[in-house]
């Protein structure tokens, strides 16, 4: 989209820290408003709302309750790749895995079931493609990390 990209790295492990980190960050940026991804997830939804409200920002979720009626776009015009998992089903062979129709199909038949949008922590992923990108990242590499249980995907390189 061609907007800078600040990284925010919270210098401890509690929920405390992250925020304090991204509630800093912010406030330096002197910023008026947040736009999140937020989906499904109430807990990720309120933690920025708190956050927006104390700084005195606006915050804006578009997507907000609309997985269901999105997920059909964002597999046919945006190129994502599942970059974390952490649901019983999903293991180190979806990690750096294409997010399409297929694997949307699979997390609906699965048993226990897992979010489609794979929220309330069952997975993350990473947008290398979208219509109003700039240019879409060719990924050529992962690094994958396994514990048995759970794991994440890094970019290796690019194309």
């Amino acid at each position: 989209m061609n907007l800078p990209i600040k990284v925010v790295k919270a210098k401890g492990s509690a929920e405390a820290d992250e925020l304090g980190e991204v509630k800093r960050a912010l406030s330096e940026m002197k910023v008026d408003a947040v736009a999140t991804g937020a989906i499904e997830s109430e807990y990720q939804k309120q933690r920025i709302d708190k956050i927006a409200h104390e700084l005195g920002i606006r915050s804006f979720s578009p997507l907000w309750r609309t997985g269901a009626q999105m997920l059909p776009e964002i597999c046919s015009y945006f190129d994502v790749y599942v970059v974390a998992v952490s649901a019983e089903g999903l293991g180190k062979d979806d990690l750096g895995k294409r997010f399409d129709g297929e694997f949307v199909q699979r997390l609906r038949q699965m048993k226990p079931s897992v979010s489609p949008m794979l929220e309330g922590g069952e997975g993350e992923t990473f947008v290398a493609g979208a219509p109003f990108f700039k240019r879409a990242l060719k990924i050529a590499k992962w690094e994958k990390e396994w514990d048995g249980a759970r794991g994440v995907a890094k970019i290796a390189s690019l194309s």
